[in-house]
């Protein structure tokens, strides 16, 4: 391995099978992670929980032949305001928005009935819908 990353998040998606080493107890994190119970990962900063999750992402969508969305909330700490509730319109927005990429990345189309319940403007196609929820995304960031 010649790369390093700081931050899985850089790491594509392809590349994540090629540097996963898992030993017992990984592989029970990951199950919990992959179970439709909720599961709290919690630990310090650099120790793996991204990664896990990612695996666990990659695992979902190969053996239940579903979609799963992973969103980094790294930059949640920017977010500095008096709007009780702009934390919440930021991670909606964000997760949304993943969302749409990810379905655009796997051939799916957002029709414009579902783009605008998705981010309840009047957008009625999903480069529009996507285009709103990245300037609500920055704005907040």
């Amino acid at each position: 391995m010649n790369e390093f990353f700081l931050r899985t998040e850089s790491i594509k998606q392809s590349e994540l099978a090629n540097l996963l080493v898992v030993n017992d107890a990984d592989i029970k994190i990951i199950d919990a992670l992959k179970s439709s119970e909720p599961c709290l990962l919690e630990g310090s900063r650099g120790t793996g929980k991204s990664f896990l999750m990612r695996v666990a992402e990659l695992d979902i969508e190969k053996e239940k032949n579903a979609l799963s969305v992973f969103v980094a909330f790294n930059k949640s700490s920017l977010i500095n305001t008096d709007d009780d509730l702009q934390f919440y319109h930021w991670m909606l927005a964000k997760t949304l928005k993943a969302l749409t990429n990810k379905l655009r990345k796997n051939g799916h189309s957002v029709s414009s009935y579902s783009a605008s319940l998705l981010s309840n403007d009047e957008q009625s196609n999903e480069e529009g819908v996507e285009s709103d929820l990245k300037k609500i995304v920055k704005i907040f960031e």
